[in-house]
């Protein structure tokens, strides 16, 4: 019996000393204690969940009442930022969640601005990776997000490689008309060679048949002083 006793303390010591898979992270801001997370943990991409936040106050953790009339926060993912609209939490004083719809895996945070109980809150915390639903479904969905991923993914290479198409029949048409112009201009600058060379030859033909008018008129001057 006494073994029966030691044995059930020594499993009720071992789970106790476990740590919460998924426990929110607690940041103190002077006598402020804030806990944020996800209300419904692990938090699966493209499904409803709540951000929720116990804001206490004071060595006994007392919850602060309206503790967000001067301050905001916002979820960020990445570069993005959506400020949230948070409400009192049904049953316990100091509790306030805000809906969220997660639609992207990976690591989020909350940034936080303003003050609570005259107290300054300027920060970004993070809160627990968003999941791939892949990884709890069961039996596998034949539409699961990765399946959705990779359709986006190949939309978006298709779209890349169209513009891409697109840009290649745009240059090789801008080449063929360069080409063409080019064409054009050595086509212009020959046909002004000739006409400048025919120029050239009738000149020398008006000067040589001028010259030869002179030449003929003094000699016929000659004969008739001669005579």
């Amino acid at each position: 019996m006494s073994l029966c006793i030691v044995a059930s303390a020594l499993v009720v010591v071992s789970l106790s000393a476990l740590p919460s898979a998924y426990a929110h992270q607690e940041f103190e801001f002077g006598q402020v204690t804030v806990e944020p997370g996800w209300a419904t943990e692990p938090p699966l991409v493209g499904q409803l969940n709540d951000i929720e936040m116990l804001i206490t106050t004071g060595p006994n953790n007392e919850p602060v009442r309206n503790a967000l009339a001067n301050l905001t926060v916002s979820i960020q993912k990445g570069g993005l930022t959506k400020e949230l609209a948070f409400l009192p939490g049904e049953e316990t004083a100091g509790h306030y969640l805000a809906e969220i719809f997660p639609t992207q895996v990976g690591a989020y945070s909350l940034v936080f601005n303003g003050q609570v109980e005259g107290q300054t809150i300027q920060t970004t915390v993070p809160i627990e990776d968003v999941e791939d639903v892949g990884r709890l479904e069961f039996p596998p969905s034949s539409g699961g997000s990765g399946d959705q991923q990779s359709q986006q993914i190949t939309q978006q290479l298709g779209t890349i490689l169209s513009d891409l198409s697109t840009q290649i029949d745009q240059t090789k048409q801008i080449a063929e008309n360069t080409a063409n112009n080019t064409q054009q201009s050595l086509q212009a600058s020959q046909d002004s060679k000739l006409a400048a060379d025919r120029a050239y030859m009738v000149g020398i033909i008006g000067a040589g048949l001028g010259a030869a008018g002179i030449i003929i008129a003094v000699t016929l001057s000659r004969k008739y002083v001669l005579q």
